[in-house]
């Protein structure tokens, strides 16, 4: 259902931007850390959120945790990402609240994929000239491959929707290397796009 209502916000958005620039920028924002997405649509009482961040601004690192304080950096993150209010505040008087629990998922929790990926990376680099560069390739591919992501989406219900006037993100204050969040919304008075930071982190939707 998420996938419908933010692919249809998507499109309803400029399309020379979607022609032109959709690939691009998503490839951008996949590279690029210090910058999030979040894509809304308020569908009559119903509000989407749909909330994209580097792995690396919230846990540090973009891989499958390696230790323990990794595993409890990667948990603690997921507990704080499930909690719509330490993410994101919405007024008290749309009396919104959320429809069921938060959905998050990370590449960096699978670790099959990551091992095979990194098996796969030193097969490929069996033909440099000496062990020692084989090595420094082998580290430094790794490193570019690192571009995992958390997704985040939250499903509520607002009994005064017509409160929701805007919507403000705590996160850069939960995690200090989310830098910017590039926001866009559809909502029954028109189409929002805003760049969010922590000076600036309220989304007007009015």
């Amino acid at each position: 259902m998420f996938k419908l209502i933010i692919t249809s916000l998507l499109i309803n958005f400029s399309v020379s931007v979607l022609a032109a620039d959709k690939k691009e920028k998503r490839h951008h924002y996949a590279h690029e850390h210090g910058t999030g997405k979040l894509n809304l649509a308020i569908e009559s009482k119903s509000l989407l959120v749909e909330i994209e961040v580097p792995a690396h601004d919230i846990v540090g690192f973009e891989h499958y945790p390696e230790s323990d304080t990794q595993k409890k950096l990667v948990n603690d993150a997921i507990a704080s990402l499930k909690n719509v209010d330490e993410i994101i505040m919405l007024p008290q008087s749309a009396n919104c609240v959320s429809e069921k629990e938060a959905v998050v998922e990370a590449e960096i929790l699978n670790e099959g994929d990551h091992h095979d990926k990194n098996h796969k990376d030193h097969k490929d680099h069996k033909d440099h000239k000496d062990h020692k560069e084989g090595k420094d390739h082998h580290k430094e591919g790794k490193d570019h491959d690192k571009h995992s992501e958390f997704h985040i989406n939250y499903s509520l219900t607002c009994q005064n929707i017509d409160k929701l006037d805007q919507v403000t993100v705590l996160a850069f204050k939960k995690f200090a290397e989310m830098k910017k969040i590039v926001a866009q919304a559809v909502t029954s008075s028109g189409q929002f796009s805003q760049t969010l930071d922590a000076k600036s982190p309220v989304l007007k939707l009015k």
